[in-house]
């Protein structure tokens, strides 16, 4: 989400109905109970109104596909890695994701010492948060090393 833009996410929504017209009649039902919620150069996040529609697509490799195909012939080399979150879970993430920005504004402006001894919390918040997040989208999540 760090690297998530409007203008990916405006480009997203003005094919998004074009997208479902593409997809076959079960992709279409699956994709329709969606919205796209974050959009960065290298990821898409789709929310799903039904958890049990968003596990479903998350495990459906065909659907996963078309989708990515689809959208990268309708928006020229633009071939996002997709996560698949619940619309209840959404604002959560988001405002977890908020918050860790406004952590990160704020040790800026710590001291040497001050920082060392908040490593170690922000090590397992981080952890708590890697955690959280392999728990709603499963293996989908891959973990960077920053």
């Amino acid at each position: 989400m760090k690297e998530a833009t409007k203008k990916e996410l405006t480009s997203v929504k003005e094919i998004w109905g074009d997208l479902l017209a593409s997809l076959s009649v079960t992709q279409k039902a699956m994709l329709s109970a969606s919205h796209p919620k974050a959009a960065s150069p290298n990821g898409l996040v789709i929310a799903f109104d039904y958890e049990i529609i968003c596990k479903k697509a998350a495990n459906d490799q065909e659907f996963i596909a078309a989708v990515q195909n689809n959208i990268s012939r309708m928006i020229s080399g633009y071939k996002p890695d997709l996560v698949y979150i619940t619309e209840e879970s959404w604002p959560i993430l988001r405002q977890e994701f908020l918050s860790g920005q406004e952590e990160t504004v704020n040790e800026s402006e710590l001291t040497e010492n001050e920082t060392e001894g908040t490593e170690e919390t922000e090590a397992k918040e981080e952890g708590l948060v890697v955690s959280k997040a392999q728990d709603l989208f499963g293996e989908l999540i891959t973990v960077k090393e920053d």
